[in-house]
């Protein structure tokens, strides 16, 4: 039974950076404007040769605010939650400890799963002193990375192995299929993966846009193992489109 390490923490701290680096390929699209990524997607993490978990990449907590979008991709990163067996919490090293921060911290501790504290974009040696800010979170020491550059990183998955020891085997890769559902905004792909799925797998809204980063999932059926790919909406090119949604479709 694969072990399941779900990335946690409030938009643009760099969550889906650090998914990538720690997979070692561009999974997830990145922005430096937050809100890119809403839904979770999973993908298979190798950190040696011998070991193999399951990596959930989320999108960013933002806790009160009352707005509908929000709320749902909330009720995303608590799946995520429920199902991890680690939660990898990201923070901004830059940017210090803020209110949501906290907040994030106070909802990882009810969920009582075991935490690592990442302080991201520490880029060099003088700054892994800014990862003392987030001591009193209480999770431990945090560890300092960079996702961009993968600094640190191998001594994060020490952080991660060591937490979580054992998992699956690592399998060859092949044997198994992979299908993307594609086609124009707001004609149900999101919809039609939920249905496939069972279960409230992506978010689901009335605007145009909603899914933004291609979410990827593992089901079985049939017998045989799929991964499914709910892929951004496609559209003619257009002026005045935001540059999130020109990256989203270019990703499609």
């Amino acid at each position: 039974m694969r072990k399941t390490i779900a990335v946690a923490g409030r938009p643009n701290v760099g969550k889906s950076s650090l998914f990538n680096a720690l997979l070692g390929r561009r999974e997830a699209l990145t922005s430096p404007n937050p809100g890119l990524t809403r839904d979770r997607s999973y993908a298979r993490y190798s950190p040696d040769e011998t070991r193999e978990y399951i990596l959930i990449d989320t999108g960013g907590l933002i806790l009160g605010s009352g707005e509908a979008i929000d709320e749902k991709v909330n009720l995303q990163v608590e799946v995520a939650l429920r199902q991890a067996d680690l939660i990898l919490f990201v923070t901004d090293a830059l940017e210090g400890l803020t209110p949501m921060d906290e907040m994030v911290a106070d909802m990882l501790r009810v969920s009582t799963k075991p935490v690592i504290l990442a302080a991201n974009k520490a880029d060099s040696p003088e700054k892994d002193v800014y990862a003392a800010d987030f001591w009193g979170l209480g999770f431990g020491e945090p560890v300092a990375v960079s996702a961009l550059h993968r600094r640190n990183i191998y001594s994060l998955e020490d952080r991660i192995t060591g937490a979580i020891p054992t998992s699956a085997p690592r399998e060859r890769q092949g044997g198994m299929t992979t299908l993307c559902l594609a086609g124009k905004p707001n004609v149900g792909k999101s919809t039609l993966i939920n249905a496939i799925t069972g279960e409230e797998r992506s978010i689901v809204d009335e605007t145009p846009g909603t899914t933004r980063n291609p979410a990827r999932c593992f089901v079985e059926i049939g017998g045989r193992q799929w991964e499914l790919v709910d892929l951004a909406g496609m559209w003619r090119k257009k002026s005045g489109k935001e540059a999130e949604e020109v990256i989203s479709m270019l990703a499609s």
